[in-house]
């Protein structure tokens, strides 16, 4: 499992038939309990053609789309929204 460097962005579709989403949620679980700032975008999109890539690769158009604007928001210096809980 990765480490997290403090402030992280996350996008899983719940869809996604390669990187399952019963692995990711508890990997950010880990990183907000062990004090990461983490954005963590959960996208429900329903099993579409399984076994074929296609709910990883529909779960990435949004995640592009919100992943390119948290790092424009990171690079002119301002905070994340952490979606971890106290």
């Amino acid at each position: 499992m990765a480490q997290s460097t403090g402030d992280d962005f996350v996008a899983q579709s719940t869809g996604d038939d390669f990187v399952l989403v019963q692995g990711v949620d508890p990997m950010v679980d880990k990183w907000c309990s062990a004090g990461a700032d983490v954005t963590y975008r959960r996208y429900d999109v329903g099993p579409v053609l399984t076994k074929t890539g296609t709910g990883h690769l529909i779960g990435m158009f949004p995640a592009v789309v919100e992943g390119l604007d948290w790092l424009d928001q990171r690079f002119s210096g301002r905070e994340s929204q952490s979606d971890c809980t106290a």
